[in-house]
């Protein structure tokens, strides 16, 4: 079974706010990328809260031809990920807050793929559709970039369904449960919900041309 809240997103017509996101408030990252990735990143997938990096290098070694991007803020796993990726030159690994990173290091219309691989659904108003750094995040996709949402939640999923289409403008390229069958665990979270059999869910998003 999935985990079940109690949130109608569509009886909270005020749940974003669409005051304009400022990037200039945004504390600049301590760390700086490379020189390299800032050169190379022609084809840019991204993922925000890759934990251990299990998906990072999936994507790594099916895409080659791309330039990976994966950030994680909590210390131990990024550890954990920062020595994975060692094995992959196209394969960028920090220990950061996606927030601060994407700010000031993405260029409008230069991400292909972001990835949001079970995001933490509290508090409330964290989860990332409510976001107002949604209107610089969507700003940084090419036309056609796509956001992947996935998550066990099924309050989430439908309040991103609902809120990435109606306050942030995205088309939807599909929006269903994921079957246990049609791929291969991208992370131990995923692992663990199909070994428990709930019910998960995954959102593809697409920035209109």
């Amino acid at each position: 079974m999935s985990s079940v809240y109690t949130l109608d997103p569509m009886k909270e017509k005020n749940i974003t706010t669409r005051k304009s996101f400022k990037r200039e408030l945004v504390p600049r990252p301590p760390q700086e990328l490379p020189c390299d990735f800032l050169k190379n990143s022609s084809k840019l997938k991204v993922e925000i809260g890759a934990g251990t990096g299990d998906h990072a290098l999936i994507l790594a070694a099916k895409h080659p031809e791309s330039t990976i991007l994966a950030i994680e803020r909590t210390q131990e796993k990024s550890r954990k990920m920062i020595e994975k990726a060692k094995d992959f030159s196209n394969l960028t690994a920090l220990r950061a807050d996606a927030i601060n990173i994407i700010s000031h290091y993405i260029k409008e219309s230069s991400v292909d793929e972001y990835y949001l691989l079970y995001p933490n659904p509290f508090p409330l108003k964290a989860r990332w559709p409510r976001l107002a750094f949604n209107e610089w995040l969507i700003k940084t996709l090419k036309p056609s970039g796509t956001i992947t949402l996935a998550t066990n939640i099924s309050d989430y999923f439908y309040e991103a369904k609902d809120l990435y289409q109606r306050d942030w403008g995205l088309d939807i390229v599909s929006a269903n449960q994921i079957e246990a069958k049609e791929l291969t665990p991208r992370s131990a979270f995923e692992k663990k919900y199909f070994e428990r059999k709930e019910a998960l869910y995954q959102l593809i998003l697409k920035r209109a041309l």
